[in-house]
């Protein structure tokens, strides 16, 4: 047996104002358009921080600023990737390790920096770790 509910006389529909619709539709635009701004502010910024430190050290005759008519947007973050990949490609073999060991034992050494080093030195081996075991769970460690 079916239950039907009592019959009620429906209530006339509520039509939000026109300013409640403009500010709905303002804030549904900020929450499109900002994390799309963001993004490319972001990028930018991290082209251009890479652009200004990188080209100086780049020589002419690699850097197309030079004989373009026209500045070239991330050429600096371009050379810095080569860069890191060389330093990476180095450090996976035996010469590479023994320059890494030598450099960390000097900054094992230094006071102040040893504790920054160390710090980033464990943020990015866990981030980059092969295994998948990496931040899957929180510790509390007393100091």
């Amino acid at each position: 047996m079916e239950f039907d509910p009592p019959v009620t006389p429906e209530a006339p529909a509520h039509r939000p104002s026109f300013a409640a619709r403009l500010r709905t539709s303002f804030f549904t635009g900020v929450v499109i358009i900002a994390p799309a701004a963001i993004t490319v502010w972001a990028t930018l910024w991290f082209i251009s921080l890479f652009d200004n430190f990188v080209k100086p050290l780049i020589p002419d005759a690699y850097n197309p600023d030079h004989y373009l008519p026209f500045k070239v947007p991330g050429t600096g973050l371009v050379f810095a990737l080569i860069g890191i990949t060389l330093v990476g490609a180095l450090g996976a073999n035996l010469v590479g390790r023994t320059l890494l060991g030598w450099w960390d034992g000097l900054i094992h050494r230094t006071p102040v920096v040893r504790s920054i080093y160390k710090s980033s030195k464990q943020i990015f081996e866990n981030l980059f770790s092969d295994k998948g075991t990496s931040f899957r769970s929180v510790c509390l460690v007393e100091w």
